[in-house]
């Protein structure tokens, strides 16, 4: 279980790094990992070898049901933490028994026979709103229009919802209107919460940032780590150099240091959608998005995967964290490359 943990986090910093926007953003690489995790369950040599290593699974024995594992351990009376898993399948469609059963056994999912081939807009619909249901109404249409059609022959999907509440709250009366200054060095005006407390805190001057830990709850099991540029360094400097390794040295709690300090934290609410295929395409992941795909763990009839779709919401205040986040991977099936023939030897 603890390299699985260790596999998201890798494939976190890759994901991050590879994300070129110039707006705030919201992901849940979790919610990814764990979407494209169980459409691996299907995957077969090159496919499967590409899956695994993109996502940092390939020395992991026993995959899947260690999946089974974290989502139980991850669950707790101090905060609400909801992991809900969905696979739905185009009723006609010849879907393998076997990975019918793995999906259901390693990640709690009930799979839906559902009418794409008649109705693909009215699924579309249902699926979106199942996922705005799991995720308390934050993640709203995860499917865009045309993500699916009749020729859709399963969605995978995964929905998270986060509350939790700071270890200490933050005094609603200490909140004002203050400066924050962008990396452009452009001033703009946001609502910023403020406190003075213990913290858990580090300065790593070799690497230009210092690091704050916000705790969840009594047992403080969970945390916000807050990676904060040092002046006049450019945070895009911090986030190309960024690797797994060095994030996980710098919200090491054993190394930071107790002190007591006035901070300052901006009130702030982020929703962000994207479609992840170019990034994951560059880290590998190259042939689940081709019709040469072997997906014949999901079925003898050649599928692939024809789009991720991803969203996330993010609100912090003075209370603690609500966030949410959902995906969705679109399998199709293969074109058959004999089927021009037989129309030819039919006319001939």
């Amino acid at each position: 279980m603890e390299a699985i943990c260790v596999a998201n986090n890798q494939f976190t910093v890759d994901i991050a790094k590879n994300v070129v926007i110039d707006q705030n953003l919201a992901m849940s690489s979790f919610s990814i990992f764990v979407a494209l995790a169980m459409a691996s369950v299907g995957a077969r040599n090159t496919t499967e070898t590409q899956m695994k290593k993109v996502l940092h699974l390939e020395n992991i024995t026993n995959v899947h049901p260690r999946f089974k594992e974290l989502f139980t351990s991850l669950s707790c009376q101090e905060y609400i933490l909801d992991i809900a898993n969905g696979l739905f399948v185009e009723q006609t469609f010849p879907i393998l028994n076997s990975f019918l059963q793995s999906v259901s056994l390693w990640y709690n999912v009930e799979p839906e026979n559902v009418n794409f081939l008649g109705d693909s807009e009215g699924v579309r619909q249902h699926i979106n709103s199942l996922i705005e249901q799991q995720t308390r109404g934050l993640i709203q249409d995860l499917l865009p229009p045309d993500s699916v059609s009749s020729d859709t022959v399963s969605v995978v999907t995964n929905a998270i919802y986060l509350s939790a509440n700071w270890t200490t709250a933050f005094p609603h009366g200490n909140t004002v209107n203050a400066s924050f200054t962008l990396r452009t060095n452009e001033q703009v005006t946001v609502e910023m919460m403020s406190t003075i407390q213990t913290f858990n805190t580090r300065n790593i001057s070799e690497d230009n940032v210092r690091v704050l830990e916000l705790t969840y709850g009594d047992s403080k099991i969970m945390s916000m780590y807050i990676i904060m540029p040092d002046e006049g360094t450019d945070i895009l400097e911090i986030e190309r150099n960024m690797v797994f390794e060095k994030i996980m040295d710098w919200t090491d709690s054993s190394k930071m240091e107790q002190a007591v300090l006035k901070v300052n934290v901006p009130r702030f609410q982020i929703e962000h959608s994207i479609q992840p295929e170019n990034i994951l395409e560059n880290l590998g992941m190259t042939d689940v998005f081709r019709s040469s795909a072997n997906f014949s763990g999901i079925s003898d009839t050649g599928v692939y995967i024809s789009g991720v779709f991803h969203k996330a919401y993010v609100k912090v205040d003075e209370n603690g964290t609500e966030a949410a986040a959902a995906t969705g991977v679109v399998i199709v099936p293969s074109p058959n490359p004999e089927l021009p023939l037989r129309l030819l030897d039919s006319e001939a």
